[in-house]
Protein backbone atom coordinates (compact mmCIF):
# COMPACT_ATOMS: atom_id res chain seq x y z
CA UNK A 1 0.00 0.00 0.00
CA UNK A 2 1.48 3.39 -1.12
CA UNK A 3 0.57 6.51 0.87
CA UNK A 4 0.02 9.73 -0.89
CA UNK A 5 0.80 13.12 0.35
CA UNK A 6 -0.74 16.82 -0.29
CA UNK A 7 -0.38 20.08 1.40
CA UNK A 8 -3.01 22.78 1.29
CA UNK A 9 -2.45 26.51 2.82
CA UNK A 10 -5.59 28.27 3.02
CA UNK A 11 -6.21 32.38 4.26
CA UNK A 12 -9.74 32.17 4.97
CA UNK A 13 -12.20 30.59 7.39
CA UNK A 14 -13.98 30.23 4.42
CA UNK A 15 -11.60 28.30 2.35
CA UNK A 16 -11.31 25.91 5.47
CA UNK A 17 -15.20 25.20 5.37
CA UNK A 18 -14.99 24.73 1.40
CA UNK A 19 -12.31 22.28 1.55
CA UNK A 20 -14.29 20.06 4.49
CA UNK A 21 -17.49 20.49 2.59
CA UNK A 22 -15.68 19.21 -0.27
CA UNK A 23 -14.09 15.92 1.84
CA UNK A 24 -17.97 15.56 2.73
CA UNK A 25 -19.27 14.73 -0.80
CA UNK A 26 -16.56 12.78 -1.75
CA UNK A 27 -17.14 10.05 1.48
CA UNK A 28 -18.70 6.98 0.41
CA UNK A 29 -18.87 5.42 3.87
CA UNK A 30 -16.53 3.21 5.98
CA UNK A 31 -13.61 5.94 6.00
CA UNK A 32 -11.45 6.64 8.98
CA UNK A 33 -9.93 10.61 9.04
CA UNK A 34 -7.58 11.18 12.00
CA UNK A 35 -6.94 15.13 12.69
CA UNK A 36 -4.36 16.07 14.63
CA UNK A 37 -3.29 20.13 15.35
CA UNK A 38 -3.02 22.04 18.36
CA UNK A 39 -5.83 23.81 19.93
CA UNK A 40 -7.52 26.63 17.71
CA UNK A 41 -6.17 25.09 14.48
CA UNK A 42 -9.49 24.63 12.94
CA UNK A 43 -9.88 20.53 13.74
CA UNK A 44 -13.88 21.08 14.52
CA UNK A 45 -14.78 24.21 11.98
CA UNK A 46 -12.70 21.13 9.63
CA UNK A 47 -15.43 18.60 10.36
CA UNK A 48 -18.26 20.95 10.53
CA UNK A 49 -17.78 21.35 7.31
CA UNK A 50 -17.55 17.79 6.45
CA UNK A 51 -20.37 17.07 8.41
CA UNK A 52 -22.55 19.38 6.84
CA UNK A 53 -20.43 17.65 3.06
CA UNK A 54 -22.52 14.52 3.72
CA UNK A 55 -25.81 16.19 3.60
CA UNK A 56 -26.56 15.96 7.16
CA UNK A 57 -28.09 18.97 9.18
CA UNK A 58 -27.03 17.69 12.22
CA UNK A 59 -25.63 20.01 15.00
CA UNK A 60 -21.71 19.59 14.95
CA UNK A 61 -19.32 20.88 18.33
CA UNK A 62 -16.32 19.31 20.00
CA UNK A 63 -17.18 16.27 21.96
CA UNK A 64 -14.41 17.18 23.93
CA UNK A 65 -16.31 15.92 27.27
CA UNK A 66 -18.55 13.09 26.21
CA UNK A 67 -15.42 11.71 23.89
CA UNK A 68 -18.22 10.79 20.74
CA UNK A 69 -20.87 12.36 19.13
CA UNK A 70 -22.83 10.52 16.69
CA UNK A 71 -24.35 12.54 13.08
CA UNK A 72 -26.69 11.13 10.54
CA UNK A 73 -26.06 11.87 6.82
CA UNK A 74 -27.99 10.35 3.92
CA UNK A 75 -26.02 8.02 3.22
CA UNK A 76 -24.24 6.63 6.26
CA UNK A 77 -23.55 7.81 10.07
CA UNK A 78 -20.51 9.68 11.14
CA UNK A 79 -19.05 9.12 14.71
CA UNK A 80 -17.05 12.28 15.97
CA UNK A 81 -13.75 11.23 18.34
CA UNK A 82 -12.24 14.05 20.65
CA UNK A 83 -9.72 11.98 22.41
CA UNK A 84 -7.96 14.75 23.89
CA UNK A 85 -8.61 14.46 27.60
CA UNK A 86 -8.78 10.86 27.32
CA UNK A 87 -5.15 8.69 28.16
CA UNK A 88 -6.49 5.50 27.97
CA UNK A 89 -8.91 4.20 25.52
CA UNK A 90 -9.88 1.18 28.00
CA UNK A 91 -13.51 0.70 26.86
CA UNK A 92 -13.64 2.53 23.65
CA UNK A 93 -10.92 -0.20 22.01
CA UNK A 94 -14.10 -2.61 21.24
CA UNK A 95 -16.12 0.16 20.09
CA UNK A 96 -13.67 1.75 17.97
CA UNK A 97 -12.56 -1.86 16.65
CA UNK A 98 -15.96 -2.44 15.51
CA UNK A 99 -16.83 0.55 13.92
CA UNK A 100 -13.19 0.73 12.12
CA UNK A 101 -14.94 -1.96 9.92
CA UNK A 102 -18.47 -1.18 9.51
CA UNK A 103 -19.05 0.26 5.77
CA UNK A 104 -22.03 2.54 6.59
CA UNK A 105 -19.78 4.53 9.42
CA UNK A 106 -17.52 7.16 8.81
CA UNK A 107 -14.75 7.98 11.61
CA UNK A 108 -13.89 11.82 12.58
CA UNK A 109 -11.21 11.24 15.19
CA UNK A 110 -9.55 14.34 17.33
CA UNK A 111 -6.71 13.88 18.74
CA UNK A 112 -6.38 10.37 18.15
CA UNK A 113 -2.56 8.99 19.54
CA UNK A 114 -4.27 7.27 22.55
CA UNK A 115 -5.88 5.26 20.01
CA UNK A 116 -3.18 4.81 17.12
CA UNK A 117 -2.79 1.08 17.51
CA UNK A 118 -6.57 0.66 16.71
CA UNK A 119 -6.87 2.56 13.84
CA UNK A 120 -6.67 1.04 10.48
CA UNK A 121 -3.22 1.71 8.32
CA UNK A 122 -6.01 2.49 6.02
CA UNK A 123 -7.09 5.98 6.91
CA UNK A 124 -6.38 9.71 6.05
CA UNK A 125 -4.42 11.51 8.24
CA UNK A 126 -4.90 15.49 8.14
CA UNK A 127 -2.24 17.49 10.53
CA UNK A 128 -3.45 21.00 10.84
CA UNK A 129 -1.28 24.09 11.46
CA UNK A 130 -1.56 27.35 12.25
CA UNK A 131 1.37 29.69 10.76
CA UNK A 132 -0.44 33.01 11.80
CA UNK A 133 -4.12 33.73 12.97
CA UNK A 134 -5.53 34.01 9.60
CA UNK A 135 -3.94 31.10 7.81
CA UNK A 136 -3.72 27.49 7.92
CA UNK A 137 -1.69 24.40 6.71
CA UNK A 138 -3.29 21.11 6.16
CA UNK A 139 -0.71 18.23 5.31
CA UNK A 140 -2.76 15.35 4.15
CA UNK A 141 -1.41 11.88 4.38
CA UNK A 142 -3.63 9.22 2.53
CA UNK A 143 -3.73 5.64 0.89
CA UNK A 144 -3.18 5.21 -2.63
CA UNK A 145 -6.94 3.46 -2.67
CA UNK A 146 -8.56 6.53 -0.80
CA UNK A 147 -7.47 9.37 -3.77
CA UNK A 148 -11.01 9.74 -4.85
CA UNK A 149 -11.17 11.67 -1.29
CA UNK A 150 -8.99 13.96 -2.66
CA UNK A 151 -11.16 15.22 -5.41
CA UNK A 152 -11.38 18.68 -6.38
CA UNK A 153 -9.62 19.41 -3.20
Amino acid sequence: MKNKAKTIHVNSLNHTSKLGHQLGINLRGGEVIELSGDLGTGKTTLIKAIVAGTGSNDHVSSPTFVVSKLYKAPKFSIVHYDFYRLEEPGLLTNELTEQVDDIETVMLIEWGGSVADILPVNRVVIKLSSPSENSRIFDIIYPEELDYLMSDI
